[in-house]
């Protein structure tokens, strides 16, 4: 069986680190998720990349020099916070196992 898995990073700069996982992913079978795949949708960024940490049984996080898009309150952020680190926050405060 699939498991879904969200890919969490910043995304300019590491647009070609995230096609590798990707690319594994599809191999195995796995149902990857990633803001590449986000298409118009109703709720704010924030709440589609946090739904989707929700819906994950694997999130993975690259991380390296850029601290990414920081949303404001309006945009469902704190605005200190950046997206990448609200995903994460979000994923190992999840009850499941580490």
């Amino acid at each position: 069986m699939a498991k879904k898995v969200f890919l969490s990073s910043t995304s300019v700069d590491l647009k070609e680190h995230r096609s590798r996982p990707m690319e594994t992913l599809r191999r195995l079978e796995q149902d990857e998720v990633g803001m590449e795949f986000f298409g118009a949708a109703p709720d704010t960024p924030v709440e589609r990349c946090t739904n989707e940490v929700d819906r994950a049984d694997l999130v993975i996080l690259i991380v390296a020099h850029r601290y990414g898009w920081v949303p404001s309150e309006n945009e469902g952020g704190d605005g200190r916070s950046s997206i990448s680190q609200i995903e994460f926050l979000r994923a190992v405060n999840l009850p499941r196992p580490a």
